[in-house]
């Protein structure tokens, strides 16, 4: 699911919060490596929550199911972002 949590006040840009699902094509036990997830060229992933922590995110952080990823993007790739993740 994805949720926007702020919209910014200046042009169409947007904090949102997408909860990491299930994933088919990688290792639930082994987490997915943030540079692989394949977001649209208006969106990166800013942060990682996980567990009660938060770490800023870079290309080598895991993701694991459950996990919260603070994604910022142009509001009209939000559903591509949605998307990626889903299809991990």
């Amino acid at each position: 699911s994805v949720s926007v949590v702020s919209s910014l006040n200046h042009g169409n840009v947007a904090l949102a919060e997408v909860v990491v699902p299930p994933m088919r094509h990688f290792s639930n036990e082994d987490g997915v490596l943030v540079g692989e997830i394949p977001l649209p060229d208006n969106a990166i992933i800013a942060a990682i929550a996980s567990k009660g922590e938060v770490e800023v995110a870079n290309e080598e952080s895991l993701l694991f199911p459950g996990d919260k990823a603070i994604v910022v993007a142009d509001e009209d790739v939000l559903d591509d972002v949605r998307m990626a993740f889903k299809g991990l």
